[in-house]
């Protein structure tokens, strides 16, 4: 599915599922995205919060600065709105085998996840541990 919309690590080539590492991460994407999106929070409802255990072999860690360094992405690429420079990061990272990307939200607060489902190694994993409904009236 999410090759029908491309993103930040993702085209219409190949998907990726994107995972925030921390709840307040979650939540601060979700609200990026409605306000570029000139909408509010709430019409974005019914939303839930999925909670996930993730294995993953080969990361790309781009919060690392001397992995982004070593890959010529800097932060700005990662929080601009002009994915490009990240989708071309994606697709080098799918060709030398990489599962995921971590990188820093582009809201400037937590980590979040590029996976690339179908890339997944042996012994890598994602299982769903719980699901909450979320109030998107508090946000």
């Amino acid at each position: 599915m999410s090759r029908l919309f491309p993103f930040r690590f993702n085209t219409g080539d190949f998907g990726a599922v994107y995972l925030a590492l921390e709840r307040e991460t979650a939540i601060a994407e979700l609200v990026k995205r409605a306000r570029g999106a000139n909408r509010t929070v709430a019409s974005f409802h019914p939303r839930n919060l999925f909670v996930f255990a993730v294995h993953c072999g080969q990361v790309l860690d781009l919060t690392d600065s001397a992995t982004r360094e070593a890959w010529d992405i800097t932060l700005d690429d990662l929080q601009s709105e002009d994915y490009s420079i990240c989708q071309q990061v994606a697709a080098v990272a799918r060709r030398n085998a990489y599962e995921a990307i971590l990188y820093p939200s582009a809201t400037g607060h937590g980590t979040c996840l590029a996976m690339f489902y179908d890339q997944r190694h042996t012994g890598s994993h994602v299982v769903e541990l719980s699901s909450t409904l979320l109030d998107l009236n508090e946000l």
